[in-house]
């Protein structure tokens, strides 16, 4: 099981989600990982060393289990040809 975040969660945690902040740390108590730590030990393995390293060079600084923006989304879609990219839903 992976834990999400290693951040320290903001005082003002919107009661929705409090159910998912307590899996999430009952999970970390059980000795789960949070997503960083999961994709550095899967870059250990053999077999997932040279997949990991990839995403590594397309996601760069998001590597690490962040979530890239909008806009970081948009620009990427830019890069490769794309004449419009935008956002058209967030989740939050």
């Amino acid at each position: 099981m992976i834990a999400r975040s290693t951040s320290p969660r903001p005082a003002s945690t919107p009661r929705k989600s409090a159910p998912r902040h307590a899996r999430t740390d009952g999970a970390k108590a059980d000795g789960a990982v949070d997503s960083a730590a999961w994709w550095a030990l899967a870059a250990q393995g053999s077999e997932f060393a040279e997949p990991t390293a990839r995403r590594s060079e397309i996601y760069g600084e998001h590597a690490d289990g962040g979530t890239p923006s909008a806009a970081w989304h948009a620009e990427a879609l830019r890069e490769v040809g794309f004449g419009e990219a935008r956002a058209v839903w967030r989740g939050r």
